[in-house]
């Protein structure tokens, strides 16, 4: 069955029809146009009807297909009506689609009303929750207080000013082959596969929960930034980190490294990580405190934004 008459052809139509053009020359020239795009042609009784006013109606409300369920301003109210119920519920228990429609007062099945919000660009569908720490008021409060104070640093704050950017990573280093293969398994992101052969061999890999594997060995490094580049590279005795560690490594290759690159100071501003195991306990703060390094301070419950973990680790 040919498909119906484009708003484009209809005008081309009808302009032919008023420069004199019989019916069946019309019909005859739209054929040609539609046969070149590869498109089948309309018939002739179509494009009589069509000229003759008796079909495409121009501001003629559509009566072909079957009648819309929904107006189409209902995307918008189902939509408003499920943040609100959300919002209300304050993540403590689930919303379903039987709460928004009857929430919206709307007399149609959940299918329906997600294809209605589909076709607004509102794929909405159901979805595991997305883990992320749990802030209080306070932790809000203490956030924006730190931030208001950082926007007015100078842009040369953390390259210059700070005198140290540190962190830990710990490498795992496989010693057999199996381990070898389940590394380079671990680090596959995708394949190019049909939805059927997800779980065919070549196409899977080991669950990292599930499938843990011991490497037989493993490296802790403790690396800082100086001036933008790495100054400070310190393996870890036996991989550990704690207070008594992190104390001597700050009275060790930390403290020398500063005295070497950034010269006797008073003061040492050091960004560390926001991780309080080995960095805030008692015994690495005194440690800190008598030679003078002061750790910039993060906001409780939030990224510390580290530039180590996105460039220097990636690279080794």
């Amino acid at each position: 069955m040919a498909p119906h008459m484009t708003p484009e052809e209809l005008d081309c139509a009808i302009q032919m029809q008023h420069d004199g053009v019989g019916v069946v020359k019309i019909h005859e020239r739209l054929s040609a146009k539609r046969v070149k795009k590869g498109v089948a042609a309309t018939d002739l009784t179509s494009v009589r009807k069509a000229l003759k006013g008796k079909t495409f109606k121009r501001g003629r409300k559509e009566t072909r297909g079957r009648k819309r369920a929904l107006k189409p301003t209902a995307a918008k109210k189902i939509n408003t009506v499920r943040k609100k119920l959300i919002k209300d519920a304050k993540g403590m228990r689930e919303v379903h689609w039987k709460d928004i429609l009857k929430a919206a007062r709307v007399t149609v099945i959940s299918t329906t009303a997600s294809r209605y919000l589909k076709e607004a660009g509102l794929e909405v569908k159901w979805q595991k929750p997305r883990e992320k720490p749990l802030r209080q008021p306070e932790h809000e409060q203490e956030r924006m207080e730190v931030c208001g104070r950082w926007r007015r640093y100078p842009s040369n704050y953390f390259t210059d000013t700070a005198d140290l950017i540190m962190d830990n990573k710990l490498f795992r280093i496989p010693t057999f082959e199996r381990a070898r293969q389940y590394a380079k398994m671990q680090k596959v992101r995708g394949h190019l596969r049909l939805r059927s052969e997800g779980l065919e061999p070549g196409f899977t890999k080991p669950s990292s929960k599930k499938h843990m594997m011991n490497f037989g060995g493993s490296a802790l490094v403790c690396a800082g930034l100086i001036n933008c580049r790495v100054k400070l590279w310190h393996y870890l005795p036996k991989g550990r980190w704690n207070g008594e560690v992190g104390a001597a490594t700050y009275r060790g290759p930390i403290y020398r490294a500063l005295k070497h690159y950034r010269g006797e100071k008073a003061e040492y501003k050091v960004i560390e990580d926001n991780d309080p195991s080995g960095y805030k306990c008692k015994v690495a703060v005194a440690a800190k405190k008598e030679l003078g390094i002061k750790a910039v301070q993060f906001p409780r419950y939030s990224p510390d934004l580290n530039p180590l973990d996105y460039s220097l680790w990636d690279e080794a």
